[in-house]
């Protein structure tokens, strides 16, 4: 349950996506993806409250954002660890608003970690079932830490979706473009 009060909707006119909470001043992460070229985004906390939000920094190298949730009340936050440690048929759990359902918590297991030529990067390959709405939401341990942040659903080469192929930004990554926003 804590997780899921860390994690919330992103909602705006044009889309829907994920987000989850890496300080109690409101820092958060979500994809690049989910907030490009969006305006008027809106958090919908776990608890039913709305927040303005505002994008302070979109990464260059990685489908990243940086984003912050403006409510006057200190948050609850998720806490980020290598997933360098990760081994295969380890228990791993997406959060978000699958589908529009919010704080939907699937789970699966880590495959390994692929190069993704068309998303330029390395990413964690996991089995957890995925929906438009998953993106920039945490895929987090049995233990409730960030292990990485859900960005791509896999597709065949028809772009039919493939089920139980998912793909995260590994928090090596996410360290590297906003360590210094994350609160121990």
């Amino acid at each position: 349950e804590y997780v899921t009060n860390c994690t919330f909707t992103i909602k705006s006119s044009k889309k829907m996506g994920s987000g989850f909470l890496i300080s109690s001043g409101g820092y958060a992460l979500t994809c690049k993806h989910v907030v490009e070229d969006v305006p008027n985004l809106t958090a919908l906390m776990n608890d039913q409250r709305e927040a303005q939000l505002n994008v302070l920094f979109m990464s260059t190298k990685y489908d990243l954002a940086l984003i912050q949730v403006m409510l006057p009340t200190k948050m609850p936050y998720l806490t980020i660890r290598d997933a360098e440690d990760l081994a295969p048929g380890d228990r791993l759990f997406a959060v978000g608003a699958s589908a529009g359902l919010q704080s939907t918590v699937t789970d699966g297991v880590f495959t390994g970690f692929r190069m993704i030529e068309s998303a330029k990067g390395n990413y964690i390959q996991f089995s957890a079932p995925l929906n438009p709405g998953n993106s920039g939401g945490p895929l987090v341990d049995e233990h409730g830490m960030v292990v990485g942040v859900v960005s791509l659903k896999f597709s065949s080469q028809q772009g039919m979706p493939v089920s139980g192929v998912g793909f995260a930004i590994p928090s090596a990554q996410v360290k590297e473009e906003y360590g210094t926003y994350t609160e121990k």
